[in-house]
């Protein structure tokens, strides 16, 4: 009886190792250095993503959360940090992938007097170069919509509720 059971738990340990390293390979993570039009302008991110099961030759879906982290050179302490969640197309070339999206989450905003939490919606587009078959460079550009007016009194100058940024980073298949 031993024998049968010691047979049984060989078994689901070669079939974990065999099903769990295709999974590996449907995670990413990232980092970058951003930078937006508006203050405080510079800023790095970090994210992780997930492909879904709605994968085809050509193109692919994906999910993603991620971190940003906006701060000032100045001598204000001026940040802008965001937790967003996307959902991302992906179209799959030889050389370069493509890829698109649609993006929503919270912000802490806070320049001078102004300090609040606050709603985004947003839309990104990009494209990823794969080096190896782990290691690929992006470009990203992005576009927030934040829910807030902007008190001029508060951030002493004029900050618009639609934000463009950019980032280039190195995305890590896992």
């Amino acid at each position: 009886m031993k024998e049968i059971s010691a047979k049984m738990g060989f078994k689901k340990i070669i079939l974990l190792m065999f099903y769990a390293f295709p999974a590996l390979a449907q995670w990413e993570a990232g980092s970058s250095f951003n930078y937006k039009n508006e203050i405080p302008g510079t800023g790095f991110g970090i994210f992780v993503s997930r492909n879904l099961p709605v994968q085809f030759s050509s193109f692919g879906i994906k999910t993603r959360i991620g971190f940003d982290y906006f701060f000032s050179d100045g001598e204000s302490d001026n940040l802008n940090a965001d937790l967003h969640a996307d959902i991302v197309a992906i179209l799959f070339y030889q050389n370069v992938q493509p890829y698109f999206g649609l993006s929503f989450g919270g912000s802490r905003y806070s320049v001078n007097e102004f300090d609040e939490y606050i709603f985004f919606l947003g839309s990104l587009a990009g494209i990823k170069f794969p080096v190896t078959s782990w290691i690929h460079p992006f470009v990203e550009i992005y576009s927030n919509k934040y829910f807030s007016d902007f008190d001029e009194q508060k951030t002493i100058q004029s900050i618009s509720s639609v934000q463009i940024a950019g980032r280039a980073g190195v995305i890590i298949k896992l």
